[in-house]
């Protein structure tokens, strides 16, 4: 039992810091044995007596029920900035189609020119051709993210969702194997949660603390 109680939660204590340090509060006030764990930066484990077997299996016990928490609100947070995107997603399609219809209407209007040689028709072609330049250039800006490198909506959109999708499985499977006791395996879901939870801490605290909260719903 000594390794299993050496895996580190490092990285899950720090994803709880960004995106719910009062859920982290809380969880220092109910596993107060992993006080040394449960702070940001620190991975080492606590001091568990070689021979003390009850002790090991408690102790990674919680480890991995705080690991449960960590992956519970990256799971959230991904949905959250998931529903952001979608209104996004709809509102830079929506755009384009408006762009794409200006264009077409402004085609028209111009071969109208062409055909009857009228001022009024020409001043109508170019307002069409702005509105579509406008729209189009709306779309752009929704379809942008504030990092570049995080690539656009659509890029974003993907990863949110596969991000929320190995979360919640890895939760239902840690989930499972504590309330079945299976010790052989809770050790490394947990470890692999851990290494789960510092690839988000790379890309998801960032993407959710740039981007506005969607609204409650009524």
């Amino acid at each position: 039992m000594g390794e299993t109680t050496s895996i580190a939660i490092n990285e899950g204590v720090f994803l709880l810091q960004s995106l719910s340090p009062a859920r982290l509060d809380q969880l220092r006030e109910e596993y107060p044995a992993l006080s040394k764990e449960l702070a940001v930066g620190i991975s080492a484990g606590p001091d568990v007596e070689p021979g003390d077997n009850n002790a090991a299996t408690a102790i990674l016990r919680e480890k991995a029920q705080i690991m449960v928490v960590a992956l519970s609100e990256a799971g959230t947070a991904a949905q959250q900035a998931l529903l952001t995107l979608s209104r996004r997603v709809k509102s830079a399609r929506r755009q384009r189609l408006i762009s794409q219809m200006l264009v077409l209407i402004g085609s028209s209007s111009s071969l109208a020119t062409l055909a009857l040689s009228k001022n009024r028709a020409a001043i109508i072609s170019a307002v069409l051709t702005l509105l579509a330049a406008l729209w189009n250039l709306l779309a752009e800006y929704q379809e942008k993210l504030l990092n570049p490198q995080a690539g656009n909506i659509y890029d974003a959109f993907q990863r949110l969702a596969e991000g929320a999708y190995k979360t919640r499985t890895l939760s239902t499977e840690l989930t499972l194997a504590l309330k079945y006791d299976q010790a052989s395996q809770i050790g490394q879901l947990a470890a692999n949660a851990n290494l789960l939870c510092e690839q988000l801490n790379g890309w998801l605290v960032q993407m959710v603390t740039s981007m506005p909260q969607a609204p409650a719903a009524a």
